[in-house]
This record gives structure tokens, C-alpha cells and sequence, in this order.
């Protein structure tokens, strides 16, 4: 939650070949039959980040034919501050998410769960939010090229769901993605308590190292 794959999905829609479905929870499908069925588009990308229930044992990916893996990944402290903004506005009464049980319960064991899940996989690409973010016409031409499409060139603007409205928490409904071109986010301020965590934690460290964050 809160890597941005939102606004990724919004942007590859732009592709005539490519498909703009709602959140979908890509861990139910074992058969390309099944995924089919959801859109007559050539490339169908599905997409549902975990939610804290899941931690555990997501993902499950589908090992289906011509199968690609687009990693979004953000760096700790973006996602913290994005995740307690959005238990904020969900109302999200469970105070026990303090920013440091985010960081390690939830962004920490997320990523975790991926790598370990990525190691020896080559039909993935890692995409960094804030790279998407910063120069979305050179990473969407990137992405376009490794999914197959046939739009050549990239983008940063997209359009509005035909079939369904964003929504908090599955599908993001904030201001700044129903403005339909991509934004550069304000820099995140985070307190000194915080920081000192994150750079103390070696657990942490070691995986904002191996994603390119370090």
C-alpha cells in the first residue's frame, strides 16, 4: 500500500493494448484462463498491494504464461508517511500502527516477502516510485517496452476509470491522482526519533540497500 501503483496501473492504461481494470486481488488466479476473463485487452495488469493482514504471505504470485512482474517499489520513510496519512483519513482506529511498527511490521516484511520470492526470477523489472514519479516519460517508455505493448512512447498523463471510481484504500481516491498527470511529491519531513530508527535498523538498512535506497 502506498507505492504508487495506482498511478503506475493509470499510466500503462494509456496503451491501447493494455488494460484498465479496478484493484483486483491477482493471488486468486492459477490459470490464465481466469485472468482472461477480465479483459478482451492483449496485456491485462492486475495489481493489489498487501494489506496488513496479508503480510505474512503475500505475494502469491500467478504462474501463468508470458507472465511479467513490474516490483514498485518506495523507500521507508515515503511509505510510512503515506501509510499513517491514509489511516488517518480511513479512520483507521488501530492505533498500534505507530510509524516505527510501519516500518518494520509492514514495509520491512512486505519487501521481504517479495525478494525472497524475486530471487532467480527473470521475467521481473524494478521500478523505483520516486524514479516514476521524477521522469514518468522515460520509466513508462521503459515499462511500455517490457510488457510487450505497442505504444513506444512514454507518458505523464492518463485518464479517469471509464467503469469504476477510485476509492480509498483499494483503488487511491486522493486529489492528486484525479488530476490525471503525474506530480512530483513535496520532500517528507520525518522526526529526528524516526530517522535515527530507520538508519539504526540494520534489518531495514539491509533491505533499503538492496533495493537502491541505501
Amino acid at each position: 500500500m502506498r507505492s504508487g501503483s495506482t498511478l503506475l496501473k493509470a499510466l500503462l492504461a494509456t496503451a491501447p493494448d493494455v488494460s484498465h481494470l479496478p484493484e483486483v486481488n491477482f493471488q486468486e488466479f492459477s490459470s490464465f484462463k481466469q485472468i482472461k476473463k477480465l479483459s478482451n485487452k492483449k496485456i491485462i495488469v492486475l495489481k493489489r498491494p498487501a494489506i496488513y493482514k496479508e503480510v505474512e504471505t503475500y505475494p502469491i504470485i500467478p504462474n501463468v504464461e508470458n507472465r511479467k512482474i513490474i516490483f514498485l517499489t518506495r523507500d521507508v520513510f515515503e511509505t510510512v508517511h503515506s501509510l499513517l496519512d491514509m489511516n488517518k483519513k480511513t479512520n483507521n482506529t488501530d492505533t498500534s500502527w505507530t510509524a516505527e511498527r510501519l516500518a518494520t511490521n509492514y514495509w520491512a516484511s512486505v519487501y521481504e516477502g517479495i525478494l525472497s520470492k524475486m530471487n532467480g526470477t527473470s521475467d521481473v523489472i524494478q521500478i523505483k516510485y520516486e524514479d516514476l514519479v521524477g521522469e514518468p516519460v522515460k520509466h513508462t517508455e521503459r515499462l511500455f517496452s517490457f510488457i510487450g505493448s505497442t505504444k513506444k512512447t512514454g507518458t505523464d498523463t492518463y485518464s479517469k476509470p471509464k467503469k469504476y471510481e477510485w476509492r480509498w484504500y483499494l483503488d487511491d481516491g486522493g486529489e492528486k491522482i484525479k488530476s490525471l498527470k503525474v506530480q512530483a511529491n513535496e520532500p517528507v519531513v520525518v522526526s529526528e526519533e524516526f530517522r535515527e530508527f530507520v538508519e539504526t535498523n540494520d534489518r531495514i538498512q539491509d533491505i533499503r540497500k538492496t533495493l537502491g535506497y541505501a
